[in-house]
């Protein structure tokens, strides 16, 4: 029996609908807290990807942080109380 014959898509499938299901939680139960936790995962895989030398992936995932942080703004002002 090969290797191949072992592996099965299953671990993906559970790891993506987890995935799917912490993000639908999330953003009903603590909306204020996503942008937050976003901007940290994110931040924390650009310096990977600059540190391992991938200076133009790092610089990718900046400006995707950036526009995800602009169209998140509601989450922000939710956090901080802004605009009540």
């Amino acid at each position: 029996m090969s290797r191949s014959d072992d592996l099965t898509p299953w671990p993906t499938v559970f790891l993506i609908l987890g995935s799917i299901g912490l993000f639908i939680l999330l953003m009903m139960y603590a909306p204020e807290w996503f942008a937050p936790l976003l901007l940290l995962g994110g931040l924390t895989y650009t310096a990977r990807k600059w540190r391992r030398g991938n200076r133009e992936g790092a610089k990718q995932v900046l400006f995707s942080l950036a526009v995800w942080m602009y169209l998140l703004r509601d989450s922000w002002a939710l956090l901080f109380g802004w605009g009540k």
